[in-house]
Parts: C-alpha cells; sequence; structure tokens
C-alpha cells in the first residue's frame, strides 16, 4: 500500500511541475504574448527597426509578420524574443504580429496585431543597390555612380531613373582591391586608387560615362588606400596615399606623362584631403599631418599633431578655418586651423557606437561613416560646434558621398544606398 501511495506522490508532483511550465494560451489572463517594441501608434526613426516582445522558455520559435501599407514585407522566423531587421525599410505605415510555437506543429499563439509609423529625416531611403563586390567608396557623376568595389574592380551604376541599375564592372589586369576613388569631372576622367594592385592606381575615361575606358598609367602606390585631386594654375595634381611608402603627389594635367613626388609621411596614412593651398593627411596614431602645397610638387610640413584615436580621414570645412577628422573609436574631431602651423582641436564628438572612418560634406552637412552603426549625419551650420540630426543604420558603410541633397552609402552588405534629403 505504501508503494502505491509514493507512486501516487510522485506522479502528482510530475503533472503539478509541469502544469507550472505550461506555455500560455489565447485564453491565459496576463501571460498574453505581447510586444513591447515598437509601442502601438509610435514613431520611428530609422531605416533599420528593431523588434522586442515577451518571451517565455518553452518556445519552439516565434514567428514575426510585417506589413507595410497591407503588404507583406517581412516574414521572419527567429528563436530569440527581440529581432533587428537585415534589410532596409522604407518610410510609411507598418503594422506587426508575433506567433509563438508551443511544439512542432502550428504556430498556435498570436500576440495582437499593432501599428507604427517609419519616419527617415531628414533624409530618406530612396534606393538601394547589391553590387558584385563589396563597396569601399562611390562618387555620382550627372545620373551615374562610381563604385570602387574591392575584388570586382570599378562598378558602374545608371541612376538615371527610379531605381538605379547595374551596368558592370571593370577590372584592370593584375587587379586586387579598388579601395578609393576620384572623378576628375573637368578632364572627364577617374582614378581609382587599387590596393595591392598592379597598376595600383587605374585611370579610366568617363566621356561616355555608362562605358569607362582604361588607360596605364604608371603611378607607383602599391598599397593604394585613398586618392583625391585638385585643380591649380591649369594643372590637375592627384594625390594617393600608399601605406607602405607614405603619400604621393602627381601632375597629371597629361596623365600618360604624370610626374611627381613623395612626401615626407608620418604613421601610417590613411586619408587626404586638399584645400587652400593646404594638404591634410590622417595618419593613423600619428595623428593628422598638414603640409603647404603652394608649389604642390615641392612640398613642406607645416604641422603634425596627435589626436585621441586614430585618425583615418579628413576633410576641410569649405568656407571656414576648421578641419573635420574622422578619428577612429574617438569619434569626429573638429579642429581651428585658422593658424596652420598650430592646429587646435575644439570639439570632440563621442559616437559611442562604431568606428568613425570616412567623412564627406555637402553644404551645411558632414556625413561621418561609423563602420557597423553606418553614418551619422551633422548640422555644421556652425563650424565649430558639430551636432548630431540623424543616424542611418545600416549593415556595415565603408565610404560615403555626399552632392546636391542627395547621400550615396557604401555598404559592404547593401551596396550602394541612396538616400535623398527633404
Amino acid at each position: 500500500m505504501k508503494r502505491y501511495l509514493f507512486a501516487a506522490i510522485i506522479l502528482s508532483l510530475l503533472l503539478g511541475g509541469c502544469g507550472k511550465q505550461t506555455l500560455p494560451t489565447a485564453d491565459d489572463e496576463g501571460d498574453e504574448l505581447l510586444l513591447y517594441y515598437p509601442d502601438p501608434g509610435t514613431t520611428v526613426n530609422g531605416v533599420r527597426v528593431y523588434f522586442d516582445w515577451k518571451g517565455f522558455e518553452e518556445n519552439n520559435g516565434y514567428r514575426l509578420l510585417l506589413w507595410q501599407d497591407g503588404e507583406l514585407v517581412l516574414d521572419q522566423v527567429e528563436f530569440q524574443s527581440s529581432f533587428k531587421t537585415l534589410l532596409p525599410l522604407y518610410p510609411g505605415d507598418y503594422s506587426w504580429t508575433v506567433g509563438m510555437r508551443t511544439g512542432t506543429g502550428e504556430y498556435d499563439i498570436w500576440s495582437d496585431t499593432i501599428s507604427f509609423t517609419l519616419e527617415q529625416k531628414p533624409y530618406a531611403l530612396r534606393s538601394t543597390l547589391q553590387t558584385q563586390g563589396e563597396a569601399q567608396d562611390l562618387a555620382s557623376f550627372g545620373d551615374v555612380i562610381y563604385v570602387a568595389d574591392n575584388y570586382s574592380g570599378l562598378t558602374v551604376v545608371d541612376n538615371s531613373g527610379v531605381n538605379p541599375v547595374l551596368m558592370g564592372s571593370y577590372q584592370v589586369p593584375d587587379q586586387d582591391r579598388a579601395r578609393n576613388l576620384w572623378i576628375d569631372a573637368l578632364n572627364t576622367d577617374i582614378y581609382v586608387a587599387g590596393y595591392r594592385s598592379s597598376p595600383p592606381t587605374s585611370l579610366f575615361d568617363i566621356d561616355n560615362p555608362l562605358e569607362p575606358e582604361y588607360f596605364h598609367m604608371s603611378l607607383w602606390a602599391y598599397r593604394s588606400y585613398d586618392v583625391t585631386g585638385f585643380y591649380k594654375d591649369e594643372h590637375t595634381f592627384l594625390t594617393v596615399v600608399d601605406q607602405d611608402d607614405g603619400i604621393f603627389m602627381f601632375d597629371v594635367t597629361e596623365p600618360t606623362i604624370a610626374e611627381g613626388t613623395r612626401y615626407t609621411w608620418y604613421g601610417t596614412p590613411y586619408g587626404v584631403d586638399a584645400a587652400d593651398n593646404m594638404l591634410f593627411a590622417a595618419t593613423g596614431e600619428r595623428g593628422v599631418a598638414i603640409y603647404d602645397i603652394t608649389e604642390p610638387l615641392d612640398t613642406a610640413t607645416i604641422a603634425l599633431f596627435n589626436t585621441p584615436g586614430d585618425a583615418t580621414d579628413v576633410m576641410k570645412h569649405p568656407s571656414a578655418d576648421y578641419l573635420y577628422v574622422a578619428d577612429g573609436l574617438a569619434g569626429l574631431l573638429t579642429v581651428d586651423i585658422s593658424t596652420p602651423s598650430s592646429p587646435v582641436i575644439l570639439d570632440r564628438s563621442d559616437t559611442q557606437v562604431g568606428d568613425a572612418q570616412d567623412i564627406a560634406i555637402d553644404g551645411d552637412m558632414l556625413y561621418l561613416c561609423i563602420g557597423s552603426k553606418g553614418v551619422l549625419i551633422y548640422d555644421i551650420s556652425i563650424p565649430e560646434s558639430p551636432y548630431i540630426i540623424q543616424q542611418i543604420e545600416t549593415m556595415y558603410v565603408n565610404g560615403v558621398h555626399a552632392e546636391d541633397g542627395m547621400l550615396y552609402i557604401a555598404d559592404r552588405d547593401w551596396g550602394v544606398v541612396v538616400m535623398e534629403g527633404e
């Protein structure tokens, strides 16, 4: 008798224990599958959206459904109780719900369906286009976007319509990685910095913008990482950053007979900008170097100053004596260069997340690439005091270009991302 009583007690405990772990049903009050974020009726500003809901340990998967203006745009299975979209979303009105599977069958428990609005201001997503490589840098020329597309070389995109069209990629002999580019709009040429390529700097004629024509050049800078150019005294000059041998300056007025010189360099150069008879170079842990380029092929160092992080790119304000520095994990620096020989760091904008890598400026807006956290947009109408007005979070941004109210993003995973300002 005792044996039967003991077995009954054990069975009762087991059944009672299982009862405590029972997953909720539609009738369980206070234990519903609740949606936490986005809240009902809220407005979210972004390109990617984070979703969060109540989780249960014994679930066998969740199914997130997302509609835009009544059309299903996402059907995602997850085993965690949160998810951030991996593909870009366009502005509009959205509704979402989450279902939970309790066994091996259907998703039999569902949350309520709630709505939110996705807003993107001041820049809204216009289009994306996946390239064949990994977009590193890009620039626009009329209705054409040129992309330094890593192992795929120079990629050409027709942006004349509502949706961009991939026209093709151009690789040069012994090319490794297309890292950066500069468009010589005056002479309708484009120069591509080919990291570990031969030749390391490639020239393409873009008289026919959709069909670039390659010309061989002998500009030697084996680990070409960045390239920029400027015009002076009816000559065209090209500056190439070589991470092995420093900074080169070439007179490319006649590209086939280009001549040049190598500058004294410091640290490992990453990015350059030229303005107002000065060349600015981001040199990693050594900070920023400033050169006098009154005579571009006969230069002298004006200043070298340290920064809190690792300087990877620089750009001068178009009309004021301020220099902006992408300083790695230290964020964005604002530097007073009214006395170029004695630069003064005035402001540091800590990005909190991401790694400041690349800069573009268009009017009173500055665009800062921060890698996995996308692009930060700053208002620089007061040049010495930039402040953030928008974050565009993509997957991983390598480069950015802005012109005439349009923003072009080179993203490792999404390719070319086109944003349009208000």
